[in-house]
């Protein structure tokens, strides 16, 4: 089962927000992360230029070829 537990750290132990669903004596495997830290957003446009995709120089204008395998016929208007 995994559970997330919110708790304090009195310097001594940790002391659980909520009533815990174990027994006494239940062997347990903790993972610990500090919620002070906050973790700066980053943008959409950021992520993606931070992955250093490569592809044909004409992607932007052959879209429709590269994802769905053909040109999409432009609507008559």
């Amino acid at each position: 089962m995994v559970k997330v537990i919110h708790a304090t750290y009195d310097g001594t132990v940790l002391l659980p927000e909520e009533t815990l669903p174990f027994e006494p004596n239940t062997p347990l495997h903790i993972v610990v992360a500090d919620d002070r830290v906050e973790v700066a957003p980053t943008s959409f446009l950021d992520t993606t230029a931070s992955l250093n995709l490569e592809g044909p120089k004409d992607w932007s204008s052959n879209l429709d070829q590269y994802v769905y395998g053909c040109r999409i016929r432009e609507s008559a208007g």
